[in-house]
């Protein structure tokens, strides 16, 4: 059994940091380029259509604290053993991905300051990750939960250097630009991706205390905190240099502290930190979904097997950073990235359609797991095949 040792300050921390990482430090560079100064109603937009998909996990692990997230809602919902098999191996290759990717972009941020091949900095750094995974929750949440200050930290930085170059009309957004809905959607469709992380959450169901009441609690504030951490640094960045130095920008907020005439190493550095938590983050969670699955008879029982000391499932840990290494070394991880996106918009669909069909269900019990009104996953389930039809189209 896994053991159940994440408060409820904890896992919001943990949810927090899984949903900032390392997106809002590269991606905002690209909603500005696409919203310019309406980048703060983008996010706000895709921010709004995040929160309805999270309250549908909020109360989905609230119904069924297992672990595995997304792949037992479905199971539930279906009870059909293929669908649920197919959603588990989407999750795993998701997280997969996610972390190839994420160290490949260290390697190359790392590769100027330590002078070695890429490659054998990203190796290195999957073991070193894998080891934290199997050596236990708490050891692996807490530092999570440290780096996530670190990244809120040198967002506080930047709000604090920027400060000098804004005018006092902070909140007003004044613009000779022509406003245009489709530049603000295409922007929020952008920085939608700036809040996929919350859904790694419900995989750490089985180490939370109290996760009936915890768990729900910590996705919807994890969402609702970062909205408003996104919202301050857009107006920020619009409100304290010229857009066109950070659109479009790989490092969007060092560039914006280097326009400031201040060396960017302390925001690089937090850069650097934030991949590392995002990777963790991945690992763990596909570990769980492994684990989970395995408890449910998809997957071998080997791997749901829990160390007697550590209180983590190594086997699926072990695996897990073993396929990352292999992508990281094998894979043209670009075409895969694009594709992440895809996959995980599909699994929100799915999920949204799960709690639909749970809810309207007459057998299933009006208990104290209902947490929220049909409409919030209709909601969620309109706006997520927007989003995914708009990815198609654009």
């Amino acid at each position: 059994m896994l053991k159940r040792t994440l408060s409820l300050p904890t896992t919001i921390l943990y949810g927090l940091g899984t949903i900032i990482g390392a997106g809002i430090y590269v991606l905002i560079g690209k909603v500005v380029a696409t919203a310019g100064s309406y980048t703060p109603y983008s996010f706000l937009i895709s921010g709004v259509i995040a929160l309805f998909t999270a309250l549908s996990y909020a109360e989905l692990c609230s119904r069924y604290p297992r672990a595995a997230g997304a792949a037992i809602y479905i199971k539930e919902a279906w009870h059909k053993k293929p669908l649920t098999h197919l959603v588990g191996i989407l999750l795993i290759l998701t997280a997969i991905v996610s972390s190839g990717t994420l160290a490949h972009g260290f390697a190359g941020y790392a590769s100027s300051f330590i002078d070695l091949p890429e490659i054998l900095i990203a190796v290195s750094v999957l073991i070193l990750l894998g080891a934290l995974a199997c050596w236990g929750i708490e050891e692996s949440a807490t530092l999570i939960v440290i780096v996530t200050i670190l990244e809120i930290f040198g967002l506080i930085y930047v709000c604090f250097v920027a400060s000098y170059n804004m005018p006092t009309d902070i909140i007003q957004i004044k613009t000779t630009e022509t406003f245009s809905l489709t530049s603000i959607f295409l922007g929020s469709f952008l920085a939608f991706y700036a809040f996929i992380g919350f859904e790694d959450m419900a995989n750490l169901v089985e180490e939370v205390k109290e996760p009936k009441r915890n768990m729900p609690l910590a996705i919807t504030l994890s969402v609702i905190a970062a909205i408003t951490i996104y919202m301050i640094i857009a107006l920020v960045i619009i409100k304290s240099v010229p857009l066109n130095i950070i659109a479009g920008s790989k490092a969007p907020l060092a560039d914006l502290i280097k326009a400031t005439g201040r060396s960017p190493l302390i925001i690089t550095a937090i850069s650097l930190i934030a991949v590392i938590n995002g990777i963790l983050v991945q690992i763990i969670m596909a570990s769980r979904v492994i684990y989970g699955l395995a408890k449910e008879n998809y997957f071998p029982k080997k791997l749901a097997q829990v160390n007697s000391k550590t209180k983590t499932p190594i086997y699926a840990t072990t695996i897990v950073t073993i396929a990352i290494i292999i992508a990281v070394t094998s894979l043209d991880l670009l075409t895969l990235a694009k594709s992440t996106s895809f996959i995980v918009l599909t699994i929100f669909i799915l999920v949204n359609l799960s709690l639909i069909k749970i809810k309207l269900n007459p057998k299933t019990p009006n208990t104290t797991s209902t947490c929220y009104h049909i409409t919030i996953p209709i909601l969620g389930l309109l706006t997520s095949t927007a989003l995914l039809l708009a990815e198609l189209i654009y």
